[in-house]
């Protein structure tokens, strides 16, 4: 066991057994100029560990960390000043003495560094905490300690707070609890003193010797007790490594075992023990417990022989062995969890275990609770094993391949470099399945010498082939100055089977899938595809591209204006339609779109209809102002565009006098031509709808047409208003319904 004694400006005592270690962590932070009862706290630190050295048991190895000694506002001026050592009275004396507070308080930083210095991951550390402050450096002391209960092997702190305020007293605490210790608060001299008897007494033990019913050597196994007290209800567990297990004694409210009967139960794998104790206040007690096997019988049936890499079935006869596994190892090793290939325990009482690559003599075992409850000798065989594939491939085409051998081998074929190491999936791979006669591997484009491997499932090498990789021509023909924005026609050749994508991009871009814009290669040796050039002039490339994105073929092009034949007016009537000449929609498709002259390019705008002739028709919104009318690719990249400038329209609506609620009223219409929507009647307030309390619908081209209209059923003031398709007034004018 390792013990820590976290010393933080004030007085402390410290008994411990003579195969402990200790490191006590002074604190010489400015603090420690704070005075108790009229002397400051670090002289009677001092006083303390003048104390403290002149009864330290020689045996036992000591150490000093000191923080906040050499440095103002220093969050690392953490030094180990005396290093875990035998006990040097006279110099460490002279280091303590020396010592003058200036500092701050890392507290957590000081605590992990002692903790790192004893090892605290291999061994049992037991802190001692005395605390008239808490951190001061950012630090969270009770995450730590519970960083360090985790990592450690047995971590416990106990802390006292020697006149601490509540936050203090809260933070130290945590420390405690955190790491299952206690936590003890003293206001004065006499209070701390007490404290300290408490905290630095460590417990008696009581040994607890185990013994095989059957008479089985248990040296070396690993036990693990449940005390339970017969009155009272305390329980605790305890574990113990060999023959015997010292459990502590109940000590100053430290869990242990208090003299009365208990009740043990114990176990270390098949090795059972159920029984009870008296426990008395006798110095160096030792009980027996006696220990039942309960290992137990179960039979393995295997082949003796079995070929490399094919799965065998194994099975067992006791199916209420539930916990374990079937493991395959060579004869001659030590107890192993897993070996070279397992399967788990099941319900069916049988399984599928893998055999592997190297032949030889194995042996197979059933092993639960850390136990080989029965082994079984099997020795696995060679067989033949070849790759079919020819000796030489074009590049980037997919590879037919199969294999000869017992049907069950599974795995993959890799293609990989033939100094590469065995791996799986290599460059490329295909799995073998027992179902298929032959494998597709997609070839890479790179070419050269290459292996083809057949690999187990546990990825050894079975056998292997070497194949070479060479080029034939692939071809890309295209126009070498092509319109921006336009589609551009591209054609290439080469070897069947290799696929992937023709795409264009920018001049200095790495090969990437997709591009700019991207068409896909099919298995057919000469293709031809459609590309949509990017709308900004200047240099791009094409590439052809392997499924890997791997580059094959590159060809530069030269990308220049659109210089789209758009012509449209540059003036119109609001809500009317205009026609809009795209004479080269088969080459940029898209559409025409009206949008406001300030804003960014973009699909459908304001209003837009598809490009699909040599005169694409748009209609106008309702609303005056300037323009722009835009001609977007089938990419919305802007291949040209026009102002236009809309007016408003000349309307009037000669009303029937005298309207009656629920009565047909009429409305003659003089306006611009080819205006259409809906006449409605509505109240002021409503939102604009093409529907209303009643309406009638206004056809196109109708500048002198008469409409008849029923009134509304409840008489009161309304609106008469021409609403477009998009639902904008065109125009109002105010009618009384009587």
């Amino acid at each position: 066991m390792r013990t820590f004694l976290f010393v933080c400006g004030l007085v402390l005592a410290l008994v411990v057994s003579a195969e402990d270690k200790a490191i006590v962590v002074l604190d010489a932070s400015g603090s420690m100029w704070g005075q108790i009862d009229g002397q400051p706290k670090i002289t009677l630190a001092k006083d303390v560990f003048t104390d403290l050295i002149e009864d330290w048991d020689q045996s036992v190895a000591l150490g000093v960390t000191v923080y906040g000694h050499r440095s103002k506002g220093d969050c690392n001026d953490i030094e180990s000043v005396y290093p875990v050592s035998a006990l040097d009275g006279p110099r460490l004396q002279q280091i303590i003495q020396g010592i003058s507070p200036k500092g701050k308080t890392p507290l957590a930083r000081a605590v992990k560094q002692a903790a790192e210095e004893l090892k605290f991951t291999e061994d049992k550390a037991t802190v001692i905490l005395i605390s008239d402050g808490k951190e001061s450096c950012d630090a969270d002391p009770c995450a730590m300690a519970g960083e360090l209960e985790k990592l450690g092997v047995d971590f416990t702190a106990h802390v006292i707070g020697f006149d601490v305020d509540a936050e203090t007293q809260a933070e130290l605490r945590c420390m405690a609890e955190t790491t299952g210790g206690h936590y003890y608060d003293a206001d004065g001299a006499a209070e701390l003193g007490e404290a300290l008897k408490q905290v630095t007494r460590f417990p008696e033990t009581i040994g607890f010797h185990a013994v095989a019913e059957d008479g089985t050597n248990l040296d070396g196994l690993s036990f693990s007790y449940v005390f339970s007290a017969q009155q009272g209800g305390q329980s605790f567990r305890a574990t113990g490594s060999g023959r015997e297990t010292r459990v502590r004694f109940d000590v100053a409210g430290v869990q242990g075992l208090s003299p009365g009967l208990w009740d043990v139960e114990a176990q270390s794998g098949f090795f059972k023990a159920s029984s009870s104790v008296q426990i008395t206040e006798t110095e160096n007690q030792m009980h027996e417990v006696v220990f039942t096997n309960t290992r137990p019988t179960i039979h393995l049936t295997a082949p003796e022989q079995a070929v490399k890499s094919t799965e065998i079935e194994v099975s067992w006869d006791n199916k209420d062995v539930k916990e374990g596994r079937i493991i395959l190892v060579k004869p001659d090793a030590g107890f192993e969890a897993y070996g070279i290939s397992h399967v788990y325990l099941n319900e069916v009482g049988s399984a599928q275990l893998l055999m592997p690559a190297e032949i030889g003599t194995y042996e197979l075992r059933i092993i639960s609770k850390n136990e080989t409850l029965t082994t079984q000798a099997i020795e696995v065989v060679d067989t033949a094993l070849s790759i079919l594939a020819p000796k030489r491939v074009v590049a980037g085409t997919v590879l037919s391949v199969s294999v000869n051998g017992p049907k069950d081998i599974k795995g993959q074929i890799v293609l990989d470099k033939p100094d590469s190491k065995v791996k799986p999936y290599g460059e490329a791979y295909a799995y073998v399945n027992p179902d298929k006669e032959s494998f597709s591997i997609q070839l890479p484009v790179a070419t050269g010498d290459y292996v083809l491997r057949w690999i187990s499932q546990k990825n050894e090498l079975l056998t292997e082939k070497g194949i070479e990789l060479y080029e034939e021509g692939v071809t890309l023909t295209l126009e070498e100055n092509i319109r921006g924005g336009a589609l551009f026609t591209v054609k290439t050749t080469g070897p069947e089977g290799v696929k992937g994508q023709v795409v264009i991009d920018d001049l200095n871009s790495a090969p990437r899938p997709y591009g700019l814009n991207h068409a896909y290669v099919k298995d057919a040796a000469e293709q031809t595809f459609e590309l949509i050039a990017p709308v900004e002039p200047g240099q791009y490339v094409v590439r052809r591209l392997g499924v890997k994105n791997e580059l094959i073929k590159q060809v530069e092009v030269n990308v220049v204006e659109a210089g789209a034949d758009f012509k449209a007016p540059q003036m119109a009537i609001v809500g009317t339609e205009i026609s809009l000449e795209t004479a080269d929609f088969a080459v940029f498709g898209g559409s025409v779109i009206l949008d406001k002259p300030e804003q960014k390019p973009r699909p459908y705008g304001l209003m837009h209809n598809y490009v699909k002739a040599a005169q694409t028709p748009l209609r106008m919104i309702a609303t005056p102002g300037v323009y722009e009318l835009r001609w977007l690719n089938r990419k919305n990249g802007l291949v040209a565009s026009q102002q236009i400038q809309l007016a408003a329209p000349e309307i009037k609506l000669t009303i029937s006098e005298n309207i009656k609620a629920g009565e047909t009223f009429t409305v003659a219409i003089q306006a611009t031509s080819d205006l259409v929507g809906s006449l409605v009647v509505q109240k002021a307030s409503d939102k604009p709808s093409p529907y209303g309390l009643v309406s009638a619908y206004i056809r196109e081209n109708a500048a002198y047409e008469v409409v008849e209209i029923k009134a509304p059923e409840v008489a009161g003031e309304y609106e008469l208003r021409w609403i477009t398709q998009k639902q904008a007034v065109l125009h109002r004018q105010s009618i009384t319904v009587r």
